[in-house]
């Protein structure tokens, strides 16, 4: 296994490194090292920050040692700071002779290669600079990080039986959310509620925005009064997870297992979601696999589409999935909250549904195995 040195300082993180899933040695400057890595979100070149002067540069003159950039958690588009920055520093690299192209690999999580250097060739036009030919590694960041927390640190997942899919779970659904201004997460909860849902799943929409701030985004469905009156009784943290109303955010862990077994399927509301935005599977699908839990999932148009072309299976034979062809945004929406409404009001197959959840749980298993392979084969 190569011997991985974080760059210094704030230039590198071992948490946002892909090498902890290949189960790589991290070394410290005393020691040698095979993978130099840069994975900070920086939108300045690394090079131009003052720890960058603590590396001994000197040591990239042996071809063996290589320099890897990796950033895993978003997909990163040409007009990206941090793409752009990263594209100048990989080209200052090479035209000061730090190191060969061929010595430089680039570790992606959210889009596969030839979309990534299709991103990077933009990126090396707007900056006016060459394109240099180096290796670039794509691996299903959240897909692998998900499973990868099962095993190494132990998270609980979800264990149903197949009696108390039929019997016991009063839940119909799990819909939590932050980040509630986009139109897949409070748009969508008003919709659920105008269609006498809402109550029976558990949900939540953690944000730091008031009713007035939040108002004008859902005004084309409720009424100002009605509205108040449904944001004084949001749930905020129904599994009970300290959550950072400052930063609008939730990393997806930790979380309480026990809601997944509570409830029989889960409403998505992925991160991309508008016309315009990429397809992305992040920790909100994985974990809802990891726990073998059916799933709508509110994203962008053809994401189910593109799900079960890596392998995935959907629930189109038990209820309509045609929201996933819409293209209008409202609309899909809404073809999503009357496909919950005619789940609770129609009689479903759960066993069924579990049983496709439980293939997705081994496809995503499977996924983990590929994923890991191709990281120690490269790192």
């Amino acid at each position: 296994m190569n011997t991985i040195l974080l760059a210094p300082s704030t230039l590198a993180y071992k948490f946002e490194s892909p090498g902890r899933y290949a189960m790589s040695n991290f070394v410290d400057q005393n020691h040698d090292f095979d993978l130099l890595e840069f994975n900070a979100y920086k939108d300045q070149p690394y090079h131009l920050y003052p720890e960058f002067k603590q590396i001994k540069i000197s040591k990239l003159k042996n071809p063996r040692r290589r320099i890897m950039i990796s950033h895993i958690r978003e997909r990163l588009n040409h007009d990206s700071p941090f793409l752009r920055a990263h594209a100048v520093f990989i080209d200052w690299l090479v035209q000061n002779e730090i190191c060969t192209a061929q010595q430089i690999v680039y570790v992606v999580g959210c889009q596969d290669e030839f979309d990534f250097i299709e991103s990077y060739r933009q990126a090396c036009l707007q900056q006016n600079i060459f394109r240099h030919r180096i290796n670039v590694v794509s691996y299903p960041h959240f897909e692998t990080d998900a499973v990868w927390r099962m095993y190494q640190e132990g998270i609980q997942v979800a264990n149903k039986n197949f009696d108390e899919l039929r019997n016991f779970v009063k839940n119909e659904f799990l819909f939590l959310n932050a980040k509630v201004h986009k139109t897949n997460r409070l748009n969508l909860a008003i919709r659920l509620e105008n269609n006498n849902v809402l109550k029976h799943g558990i949900w939540s929409l953690n944000t730091n925005y008031s009713a007035q701030e939040l108002y004008p985004k859902i005004s084309h469905l409720t009424s100002k009064y009605n509205f108040d009156w449904f944001y004084s009784k949001i749930p905020h943290s129904p599994d009970k997870i300290k959550y950072d109303r400052d930063a609008d955010h939730y990393l997806g862990y930790p979380y309480d297992h026990t809601m997944y077994e509570n409830s029989k399927y889960s409403i998505v509301a992925e991160t991309h979601v508008e016309n315009d935005e990429e397809f992305m599977i992040t920790e909100k699908t994985a974990r809802t696999i990891l726990n073998k839990h059916p799933f709508i999932i509110a994203s962008t148009p053809r994401f189910l589409e593109k799900l079960r072309a890596r392998g995935y299976e959907t629930f189109n034979n038990l209820w309509s999935e045609e929201y996933d062809l819409e293209f209008d945004t409202e609309k899909r929406m809404q073809m999503i909250a009357d496909t919950v409404k005619l789940i609770y009001n129609n009689p479903i197959d759960w066993v069924r549904a579990y049983t496709i959840a439980k293939h997705n749980y081994s496809r995503l298993q499977r996924r983990y195995d590929d994923a890991i392979k191709k990281l120690v084969q490269t790192l």
